[in-house]
């Protein structure tokens, strides 16, 4: 990520990881951050879909498993 950055696919990230685990951990499908940033009209049911869209298009959006994410996450709290 790039503090400060114009791009929103820079400043936030999806959590990947298992559907039983996002659903869980992540409800309501908060783990496509970083599709919600780059089109919040888009309902959270749609995330997906609309995820799976962009990859088709070549177009990235900042990824990253669920554990890498927690260490991260622990890591800014220490």
């Amino acid at each position: 990520p790039i503090q400060n950055a114009q791009s929103p696919e820079l400043l936030s990230r999806s959590i990947r990881g298992p559907k039983w685990l996002m659903s869980i951990v992540l409800p309501l499908d908060i783990n496509f951050h970083a599709e919600h940033h780059l089109d919040s009209s888009v309902p959270h049911y749609w995330l997906k879909t609309y995820a799976e869209d962009l990859e088709k298009k070549a177009k990235p959006v900042w990824k990253e498993g669920y554990f890498m994410a927690l260490k991260a996450l622990f890591k800014k709290a220490i």
